[in-house]
């Protein structure tokens, strides 16, 4: 999903990907009554961490330190690449979610892949449609 800042610039055609990544998250509900859960988790600094929520989600909207949110439903996690190094850093399980933390060095910097979604001691929010 894209957020701006006050001053940039947008086309609408980047209102109507989103709302068509919304239509696709939502058009596998299969007439049950979506619930929606708030949460919130403190990252450990781990690679890969396990969310859970009790049950498959039909879509997570995942709130980060930096510029974006992250949006996955099933068969279509968020996956980001760098450096011929991918990792699926919000993808959704049977029992909830889990999430992608890794960094890299350049010289004597110690850099985090974008978006960071599990660094020690961040809070993260969530919105899990279930």
């Amino acid at each position: 999903m894209h957020q701006w800042e006050p001053e940039d610039s947008f086309l609408r055609t980047d209102f109507n990907g989103d709302f068509q990544r919304l239509d696709e998250a939502l058009a596998g509900l299969d007439g049950r009554k979506p619930e929606l859960r708030l949460g919130r988790y403190t990252g450990d600094g781990t690679q890969n961490r396990a969310v859970a929520l009790g049950c498959a989600p039909r879509a997570v909207l995942l709130f980060c330190r930096d510029r974006e949110a992250l949006l996955a439903w099933p068969g279509a996690p968020y996956v980001y690449a760098y450096n011929n190094r991918p990792g699926n850093m919000l993808i959704l399980t049977e029992t909830g979610f889990q999430v992608h933390y890794d960094h890299y060095e350049v010289g004597l910097s110690d850099n985090d892949f974008l978006p960071v979604t599990n660094k020690a001691g961040e809070s993260y929010r969530y919105l899990a449609l279930v």
